[in-house]
């Protein structure tokens, strides 16, 4: 890079993209919240939308009405009535709902029970015949009939409950082991970790339509109040991410929750889901208007008016845009690099929750360590555009190369080692002509006179030499370089040798000098003798 542009430092661009960014930032965050975004909101009709998510919400009775009017799923604190647990990646749930605490007056456990149990055998069948906003999971009944919704009875719902929450055999499964071995606690518990089927009022058969009770090793400890049992029942119930991401993972109200919001354990159920999806699309659609107009400005047409491509930020930190040749930036560049920089400024508001954000940040933090380890000093966004910023306050930047020479000719003084071609061309051409009479190249003719064998190929060859020397000083002459001297340089003046006429002239006759002739000699013997004297002097001469 030449020496009158000096690069930007990286501190210095960092606090220019970040004067930029917020200028972006602040009134987008403005407008958003309190003008565009609720207008935004009502006009697409966020309003019908959460009401109809609450009316949901308030059947299901898996969630508590707050004092603000929203609804939130409840929780369990072990350590505390202060703290609130949140989902930690759970895919079938959502990590951004709110906890309520469970009301007092019962176990922790017993309250979660009644809720997953109420909405399973309660709430499904009651509603999936009626409006549609319950949508039953397919179930596969223990004589290995596929249950639909016409003939999905309580009965199914209970024992989808104790197999799927509990893990407790099927039917047929408490039935063959009651046959052979009679009631016991095995056989009507099965691989359950907790709970096993209540017992019929005669004791001899399992009550599938009631509702699962603790095994006795338990249910004596809850009895004494073995506070470690209860607790861990609670977390056992509670629990809506139990250390995995699938449903199965899930405790018991987790998975009561994950059958009513529409998830893996429920893909047919899509009328929570598809309301929460209209949701977040609006809110989505209400971010824009409030967020594209000020990148667009900030970071597109602002570079485009300025000639040097600044921003608010650059102009602010004295920065400015060069071509990666030194000079001023083009009209194409600077229009590809206002548009990437829109664009990757545009990423944070795009849909998909954190991801995009968490993009935005990547991308930055890549551009910026390509600056900190280029030695260029470019960052990837500068590589991408042939661009390079640059310190406006000690940077000289030209428009092209003939404003760059003429400012170099001004001004010599600040471009050490410059030499000026113009200069240097009329020196280069004053050393040509007085090598014509240097003694070396005299010496160096003599030598070629001396050692010719032909003297027509002699002569062609010096008519060569003098010709090439006439182009090149006409060159010279178009370029504008000042020639030193009249005439043309004779390259041919040897001592008693005339100069070789240019080319496609015809040659001078060669003019003799005028000697003064003796008077002739008069014989005064013969008259005659003074003639022929005369005429023999002619001939001689």
């Amino acid at each position: 890079m030449d020496a009158s542009i000096k690069e930007a430092g990286l501190f210095r661009r960092f606090v220019a993209f970040l004067v930029d960014f917020l200028l972006l930032l602040v009134p987008f965050l403005l407008l958003s919240q309190f003008l565009i975004g609720p207008a935004m909101a009502k006009a697409l009709g966020n309003d019908a939308l959460t009401s109809d998510l609450k009316t949901y919400q308030q059947a299901t009775g898996l969630f508590r009405e707050g004092q603000d009017g929203n609804y939130y799923l409840y929780s369990y604190d072990p350590n505390g009535p202060s703290a609130y647990p949140a989902v930690s990646g759970s895919s079938s749930l959502p990590s951004d709902y709110q906890y309520d605490k469970l009301p007092e007056g019962e176990e922790t456990y017993e309250a979660y029970y009644r809720l997953a149990w109420h909405y399973v055998v309660g709430v499904l069948p009651t509603y999936a015949d009626s409006d549609g906003l319950f949508q039953p999971i397919t179930y596969t009944l223990s004589n290995g009939e596929t249950a639909t919704v016409g003939e999905f009875t309580s009965y199914g719902y209970s024992d989808y409950f104790a197999q799927n929450f509990f893990g407790l055999p099927t039917r047929d499964e408490v039935n063959s082991s009651i046959e052979r071995n009679g009631v016991t606690e095995k056989g009507l518990s099965g691989d359950s970790e907790y709970f096993k089927y209540a017992l019929s009022e005669s004791g001899e058969a399992a009550d599938f339509a009631a509702r699962p009770v603790l095994q006795a090793k338990y249910q004596e400890l809850v009895d004494a109040g073995d506070k470690d049992t209860l607790k861990e029942l609670a977390l056992y119930f509670f629990d809506l991410d139990k250390g995995g991401s699938s449903y199965g993972d899930l405790g018991v109200y987790g998975k009561a929750v994950a059958l009513a919001i529409g998830s893996d354990a429920n893909p047919t159920q899509t009328y929570y889901s598809s309301i929460v999806s209209r949701l977040n699309s609006n809110a989505w659609l209400a971010l824009l208007p409030a967020y594209l107009p000020f990148a667009f400005i900030v970071f597109f047409l602002v570079p485009m008016v300025s000639k040097d491509a600044k921003t608010p930020g650059k102009w602010l930190m004295k920065l400015s845009v060069i071509s990666l040749d030194g000079y001023t930036i083009t009209m194409k560049e600077r229009t590809l690099r206002s548009l990437l920089m829109f664009i990757i400024v545009s990423i944070p508001i795009l849909p998909g929750d954190t991801i995009p954000i968490f993009a935005f940040l990547i991308i930055c933090l890549i551009d910026y360590m390509f600056l900190a380890l280029s030695k260029s000093k470019q960052s990837l966004h500068d590589r991408l555009t042939h661009t390079l910023e640059v310190d406006s306050r000690t940077s000289v930047v030209f428009k092209d190369e003939a404003e760059k020479e003429n400012y170099m000719h001004l001004h010599p003084e600040l471009f050490p080692g410059y030499v000026d071609p113009k200069a240097q061309a009329e020196n280069e051409h004053i050393a040509m002509l007085d090598s014509i009479l240097d003694s070396s190249t005299i010496d160096r003719n003599r030598e070629e006179a001396r050692n010719i064998t032909n003297f027509d190929e002699y002569e062609q060859m010096k008519d060569d030499e003098f010709n090439a020397a006439l182009k090149r000083l006409a060159e010279q002459k178009e370029q504008g370089y000042v020639v030193a001297g009249k005439g043309k340089p004779n390259l041919h003046k040897e001592e008693g040798e005339a100069a070789k006429p240019e080319e496609d002239k015809p040659a001078e006759p060669k003019k003799e000098e005028k000697k003064e002739e003796p008077l002739p000699f008069v014989n005064p013997v013969s008259e005659n003798e003074d003639d022929l004297l005369g005429e023999d002097e002619k001939k001689d001469s």
